[in-house]
Parts: structure tokens; sequence; C-alpha cells
């Protein structure tokens, strides 16, 4: 059973323990797009005193996102928190295993989940409710990997502004989540499981997000696709190709209805390289190189019946 640590939101104290304890105690989890020197599991220490000293504004961005996250868990009468930049000891590759492929796990079975939205601040419209103070756009938030299955697996996840100001729970805007991520209303308000919806089409939701490391294309899917995987940094593309090959096994055929992007600059059009397989100049297989080549999968659904005559075709796309 993977080790997980959650803060004490009163004494700002990390606590190692497995997630069924926390999970019986009721506990918090964060959502957010990680910025450049997030304070991480070995600085953590450090800050306890700042955090348990708080006077106003801290002058550390990423530790004022810390204090308000902890604020907001204790004002809903939840003495725990779980922030993954600095609960997970990254330097453990054990740990971090066992932690990403727990991560679903962990934020579908959180209290709640608080979703700290960095770049936007508390409109006056609803068409302002996710538009980024940076660019005037959507939230950078949804353009990020790993915020996926944040979006996905909580039952009660709320958004917050910049300043800790509450924007509305993922059931209140599920409408305007499906017009900025194309995931259908009725998957983000539960009304139906997202587990339902075939192989391709939860590929395309990813089709559009980016990962800093190359690898977190597929690691950040493992809880989507319901997969446990080794996690082994440093195989590249290599990692997408070992996550289409686990799903060959879950006979939905929809794995292969991936369209080549148009040719251009950029990783989505990159074949896979001759270390991952022997492929040629202007080759490739079965399996897609990147989520993109999914991306007009988004109303794609598979057939009901088990066996279907090769001329009718294994999947098909709705209206």
């Amino acid at each position: 059973m993977a080790l997980m640590r959650c803060i004490n939101t009163t004494t700002f104290e990390l606590h190692a323990s497995t997630q069924p304890d926390f999970r019986e105690r009721g506990y918090a989890i964060l959502s957010h797009r990680w910025g450049s020197d997030e304070i991480l599991f070995a600085q953590f220490g450090q800050f306890t005193r700042d955090l348990k000293n708080t006077k106003g504004r801290h002058v550390l961005p990423q530790l004022d996102k810390i204090l308000g996250a902890c604020i907001t868990a204790r004002k809903r009468g939840l003495e725990w928190i779980w922030i993954d930049n600095c609960c997970i000891n990254k330097s453990d590759t054990s740990e971090l295993s066992e932690s990403i492929n727990s991560m679903f796990k962990w934020y579908s079975e959180a209290v709640v989940c608080l979703t700290h939205l960095a770049d936007v601040r508390q409109g006056v419209s609803a068409s302002q409710t996710f538009q980024s103070l940076e660019t005037g756009e959507m939230s950078k938030w949804f353009t990020r990997g790993w915020t996926l299955q944040e979006l996905l697996a909580p039952k009660n996840l709320l958004f917050y502004d910049t300043d800790w100001n509450c924007l509305g729970s993922k059931l209140e805007l599920a409408e305007s989540i499906e017009h900025i991520t194309g995931i259908a209303a009725h998957y983000l308000t539960g009304e139906k499981d997202f587990r339902s919806a075939c192989i391709s089409a939860k590929m395309s939701w990813s089709a559009h997000r980016e990962t800093t490391r190359e690898e977190d294309v597929a690691y950040c899917m493992f809880g989507i696709f319901n997969l446990h995987l080794p996690v082994q940094y440093g195989e590249g593309k290599g990692a997408f190709l070992r996550l289409q090959d686990a799903l060959i096994s879950k006979n939905d055929e929809s794995l292969f209805a991936w369209k080549m992007p148009p040719e251009g600059p950029g990783p989505a059009y990159q074949i896979i390289p001759d270390s991952a397989v022997d492929l040629g100049p202007d080759e490739w297989g079965l399996l897609a190189p990147s989520p993109k080549w999914y991306e007009h999968c988004g109303m794609m659904t598979t057939q009901s019946k088990k066996i279907v005559m090769r001329h009718r075709g294994g999947f098909t796309r709705t209206p």
C-alpha cells in the first residue's frame, strides 16, 4: 500500500500514514498548476514556522498557495490536506511510482478537491469565470496534462481564484467546463460514469494538454484508464506506446481510431524514434505517438455488440 503524507491544516506539519487512514479522518486535496520554484518535500520543513506566523500575504507566492489551501480546508472542517509538490518525495523513485499510480484514487476519495486557478480573478459574468489574467483566454490549468485526472476523479470539486474566492463547483460549472475541455457535461456531473466513454474519446480529452516531462503524457492517464503500470522516466515517447499496449487488452477498437494530424513542426507529428520501435522514415504502426492524434475523436462511441461485421466497423461517431 502506497505511503501517503498530508499536511495538518492547523500546525502545517507533515504526517505520514496510509490513504485509508486519512480517508477515514477526512482530507482535502489540492489541484493547481505548478509554477516555477514550487516548494518541494525536501524544503517544506524550512517553511513550517513561516506558515504558522502568518500575517497577511507572504513574499513567496508558492507559500501563499499552500497557506491559502490549508486555511480553506480548515474552514471546511478538515484537519488534513494533500498537496502534490510537498507531500511526495520525488527523489525516492519507488515512492514516486506508487504515488503516481495511486493519485487518481487519492483525488477520488478526498472529501473535497480545492482547485486553485492562480491566473484567474473572480469575474462579473459567467463568461469570465475561467478567464486568465495573463492571456485573456482560458486558465492555463485547463492546458496541463495532470489536471485532467484531477478534474475527473473528485466527486466534490470546488474552483477558487487567485485570492481564494470560490468560483463554484464542478457540478455548477459543468457546461462551461464542457465548452473548454470537450468533456461532455454528463461525465462531469456524474450523471454518467466517464469510464463508459471509449478509449479514443478519453484520449481526445488529453489531445491539447501539455506536460513538462515527455513521459508524463502517458503517466498522467494511468488512473483515467484504471491502469497500474511501472513509472520509468527516461523512456521518452515509449511511455505512450506502453500505455496503448496495455489498453489493447480492453478490447476497445477505438484505440486504433487515431488520425495523423497535418504535417508540421512540433512533437505531435514526430514519429517514434528508432530506439523505441523499428520503424523507418514515414512509417508507423497501429499505435499513435501522441494523444494529439486523437483530437478528432471526442464524439466517438463504441458499439455495444461484441461482434460486428467488418464492413460496418467497430466504432462510429455520433452526430
